[in-house]
């Protein structure tokens, strides 16, 4: 079996007194002789578990010895972060809590090529997170793979802004020991903290969104001599504007599998292209049914990865996108990075999100979540994805929000926006069950614009209704003080806040039969196709009135009307928090998770 020194054991015997580690103002905290001595004092401490040891990385330096403890006395390590899905995520990864403690000394171990230093778990954006071991050739061949790509300078730095409990951040360590030279450690990304830092970091690894707020934020090269931006698409558009402010920018493709980088751009490969350069020497990349497939020690065994791509005649690498986020429309395949790019090149739409929503017909629709500069309805949208997109490409609803939910890397947290439609559908599919008993006749009903605001729901509501449905057929009909139209709005409405009222003064409605009682003042009860309760209790004692919204089945608004509510039942729905999807008023995804 082939065995070689454990890292820390050789960066000591390189350059004993070099700073091994920075705090974030750059302040020194260790040599790499003291870094040795002290792990190997931890180690001792956690020699002899038997199971995998959960390293709590939110600890700043104390979580970098405990890491590299748990490699020098041979006990498999998996990163984690307390916090509210701490125990889930041990619980995935099979690991048992541990810190560390000064123990005798253990001598230099010699570490076996297969031996699995790490258990690390995906970010969870597109699923559950998964467990994935990393062997220490694979972390090996990665680390000289980037030194080969990138140059080496025994004075280099790396700026490690990025999770530690993730491959980005967990990478940089490994690259550092096995090359000798030093990392300033950050917390987190902090666009200001990291800005200050490029005047004494040379290497820096970020995501397309910090490397975005690193420019608006004005802040300079300083002396750096790469910048890997990975961890999604990067756009040309985002790379142009980096070369021009004179970051040394390298696109670069990897994974948690391939312990990181695959491929990477050098820093002087200033080219125009989507591609990420070629693979580093010690993997290969191919094609397989449109999937790029890995060879070589950086990942084991061949690896055929979720991602697509091409190769071409230099073996530069395109990534396409990933395969497990195409949505199947009609059996076309539709890529929503694609259409998040174009949605992105829009004045008006600083960030976009698309996902899949269910569909009878064509099996997958693409739905937008964006984030807005200014305001812009949704035709004006629809007409701008149009314009360099085929008709069945263009999001069939656009749903505003004040920030898209991402991971700790910067990763859209996909998962998320799912989950909310179908939490939204779910709810109106009940709402519709329980309206339906009460079925007189369908009315078609419109409202005006912005009429719906974000602190407490409509004010002064304009409700237009007829008797003809919403095809706006046959005589106009008022209800309570609504103004007479015969017009139905056929097309996804602008504002529109979404909640679900409790009574505050008795008990909560008990089951379905108390979700509606909208029968005071003779106002009529619906059934169209999709109806949900909306507008929660405004003021303790009072239920306020209930609202009935008809949406098509992506949440724009088609119809709306409102009703006093009993005084006595009111929606049991829970005590759900709003539920922002098409406001005036931007929130955040949390804003309405409940």
């Amino acid at each position: 079996m082939t065995a070689i020194p454990h890292p820390i054991a050789s960066a000591d015997r390189q350059d004993p007194h070099r700073t091994a580690f920075f705090d974030s103002d750059g302040r020194p905290l260790a040599t790499w002789r003291e870094v040795r001595e002290q792990v190997s004092r931890r180690a001792g401490s956690i020699a002899d578990m038997d199971d995998i040891a959960a390293i709590d990385v939110g600890r700043g330096f104390d979580s970098v010895l405990d890491l590299f403890a748990a490699t020098w006395a041979g006990v498999l390590a998996t990163p984690t972060v307390e916090g509210p899905e701490a125990a889930a995520r041990r619980a995935i990864a099979d690991a048992e809590l541990c810190t560390t403690s000064d123990g005798p000394a253990l001598a230099e171990p010699m570490l076996r090529l297969e031996a699995l230093l790490f258990r690390v778990l995906s970010s969870g954006s597109t699923g559950e997170p998964t467990p994935t071991d990393l062997s220490v050739a694979q972390l090996l061949f990665s680390a000289m793979g980037a030194m080969v790509r990138l140059g080496h300078d025994p004075e280099d730095r790396w700026l490690c802004c990025l999770p530690l409990m993730h491959i980005g951040g967990l990478s940089i360590l490994m690259r550092a020991a096995w090359a000798g030279t030093s990392v300033e450690l950050h917390p987190r990304f902090d666009v200001q903290a990291v800005a200050a830092a490029t005047g004494r970091c040379t290497l820096l690894s970020l995501t397309a969104p910090m490397l975005s707020e690193l420019l608006a934020a004005g802040a300079k090269p300083g002396k750096l001599r790469a910048v890997l931006v990975g961890g999604g698409p990067v756009s040309e558009d985002l790379r142009q504007a980096a070369w021009a402010a004179g970051f040394p920018v390298c696109t670069t493709w990897g994974m948690t599998e391939s312990a990181a980088q695959l491929c990477t751009r050098a820093p002087h490969d200033q080219r125009e292209g989507p591609d990420c350069g070629p693979p580093h020497v010690f993997a290969r990349v191919r094609v397989q049914d449109e999937r790029l497939v890995v060879d070589g020690p950086i990942v084991g065994t061949p690896l055929v990865t979720a991602d697509r791509g091409r190769v071409d005649e230099d073996g530069r690498i395109t990534v396409l996108g990933r395969s497990d986020l195409t949505i199947l429309s009609g059996g076309a395949n539709i890529d929503p990075v694609e259409i998040e790019e174009r949605l992105e090149a829009h004045p008006s739409v600083r960030e976009a999100a698309v996902v899949a929503t269910p569909d009878p017909k064509w099996g997958e629709r693409p739905v937008a979540f964006i984030v807005l500069e200014r305001d812009v309805d949704d035709d004006a949208l629809r007409s701008w994805c149009r314009t360099e997109l085929k008709p069945y490409k263009t999001p069939d609803a656009f749903h505003r929000i004040g920030a898209l939910p991402r991971s700790p890397l910067g990763k859209v947290r996909r998962t998320a926006l799912s989950s909310q439609l179908g939490k939204l559908e779910s709810r109106t599919a009940e709402a519709v069950e329980v309206v339906g008993r009460e079925l007189r006749r369908p009315v078609g009903f419109r409202v005006e614009e912005d009429v719906n605001q974000a602190n407490g729901g409509p004010k002064n509501p304009v409700v237009h209704a007829d008797d003809g449905g919403l095809e706006g057929q046959g005589p106009r009909r008022a209800l309570g003080n609504a103004d007479l139209d015969p017009k139905a709005l056929s097309h996804p409405h602008g504002a529109l806040e979404i909640g679900f009222g409790v009574h505050e003064r008795g008990d909560e409605a008990s089951g379905r039969e108390g979700l509606l009682d909208v029968t005071e003042r003779g106002a009529e009860q619906l059934l169209v196709s999709d109806v949900r309760v909306v507008e929660r209790t405004r003021e303790e004692g009072d239920a306020g009135p209930v609202h009935i919204a008809k949406t098509n089945r992506h949440f724009g608004v088609e119809a709306h009307v409102s009703a006093p509510a009993s005084s006595e039942r009111a929606a049991d729905v829970g005590r759900a928090t709003h539920l922002h999807l098409n406001g005036d008023a931007q929130h955040s995804l949390e804003d309405f998770e409940s």
